[in-house]
């Protein structure tokens, strides 16, 4: 095979890998506003903003795999209450202690989904699940993850507004 072909060849492999891979590739635009009172975000204005940027990436990922190319949401992060109740210590950690249902993880948003200027879908929603201690196996946020359970509910409200699971 010669270089001007083996060339070729690699560029047509990477137009059809590029092409199959656009099929989802939609945008997710998260906002919050930075003087906004969230009832459980954090203790500190740094850890909010940690936080609301986590969820904010975690989302932009979910749409990245799972909206049609050419759709965009947008999503207004007016409320987060945290699973558990947040216990604090004498030493610079505190402690989320994790009981029960009631303790879910409760987000409250606003979305607009848009698809060349002409808006498929919105509305505002308050996120929860009940069953956020059973995480389903496979799920990567894993025992480190200090936002496993919201995340995990936002993954399932996305998945059911917009598409099918990863």
């Amino acid at each position: 095979m010669s270089h001007s072909t083996r060339i070729r060849a690699l560029a047509l492999a990477c137009a059809l890998g590029a092409a199959a891979g656009t099929s989802f590739a939609g945008t997710v635009d998260v906002r919050y506003a930075p003087d906004a009172v969230f009832t459980d975000a954090g203790s500190s204005p740094l850890q909010r903003e940690a936080r609301l940027a986590a969820l904010a990436k975690h989302l932009q990922g979910l749409g990245e795999r799972l909206l049609p190319a050419g759709q965009a949401l947008q999503v207004d992060l007016l409320n987060l209450d945290m699973a558990g109740n947040l216990r604090t210590g004498r030493r610079a950690n505190d402690l989320r202690v994790v009981r029960d249902r009631a303790d879910g993880p409760r987000i409250e948003l606003r979305y607009t989904l848009s698809e060349q200027g002409q808006v498929l879908r919105s509305g505002q929603e308050l996120v929860s699940d009940l069953n956020f201690r059973r995480l389903p196996s496979g799920y990567g946020g894993g025992e480190d993850d200090g936002l496993r359970y919201e995340k995990q509910a936002l993954t399932q409200w996305f998945t059911q507004r917009f598409g099918p699971a990863p």
